[in-house]
């Protein structure tokens, strides 16, 4: 049991093997990362969890895409943020491999549509838009209306971010990602629900 009161791990998981499987893009290794071709690979595999990156195009579409821009993943320097998602839809994400031309950035209700009822999900916010209370409402909404949101935990290596999505949605858990192997400020830092002692 988690300091917060509830289990620390979703009851879709309990009795589970451990470790548990996270893929991490989906399966990348196998197909370009955070593309349904991934993801549904990942699946394939039995993943766990499936881990993407959020961001919003301009038009407030969640989409899953790690880097702000599509130039690694498509060779295109334009910046989610700034294209609709019709736009963002246009260019391929196939990072330089031609069996996938046909791959394209999938809003983050393509990857819930095809989600098992007994995988978990990994969501990193990568943009402080994620800080708007209507971002993060909406975002609960979605995943409350996929049935996902009691087994979706928000990760970030800003914290703030997590925090203030929890704040619209408390049934998500929440995950401090560092490389640095420090933890948010002592003194009221909230994980997971837990007031960190």
């Amino acid at each position: 049991m988690a300091r917060s009161g509830r289990p620390a791990v979703p009851e879709a998981f309990a009795g589970r093997p451990r470790p548990l499987v996270v893929a991490h893009r989906g399966s990348s290794a196998a197909a370009p990362e955070n593309t349904m071709a991934a993801f549904r690979r990942a699946l394939r595999e039995r993943a766990d969890l499936l881990e993407t990156d959020l961001h919003l195009t301009r038009d407030d579409v969640f989409v899953c895409l790690h880097d702000a821009t599509l130039l690694r993943t498509g060779g295109v320097p334009a910046a989610a943020a700034d294209l609709t998602f019709a736009a963002l839809r246009r260019h391929p994400v196939a990072c330089g491999r031609r069996e996938f031309e046909a791959e394209r950035v999938p809003a983050l209700e393509e990857l819930l549509e095809i989600l098992p009822a007994d995988v978990g999900l990994l969501l990193e916010l990568k943009t402080d838009r994620f800080l708007e209370p209507a971002v993060g409402r909406r975002l609960g909404d979605l995943l409350r209306a996929a049935g996902a949101a009691d087994r979706t935990a928000v990760l970030s290596f800003e914290f703030e971010r997590c925090r203030a999505v929890r704040r619209e949605v408390p049934e998500v858990r929440a995950g401090y990602v560092t490389n640095t192997g420090g933890l948010p400020p002592a003194g009221g830092a909230q994980m997971g629900g837990a007031e960190r002692a």
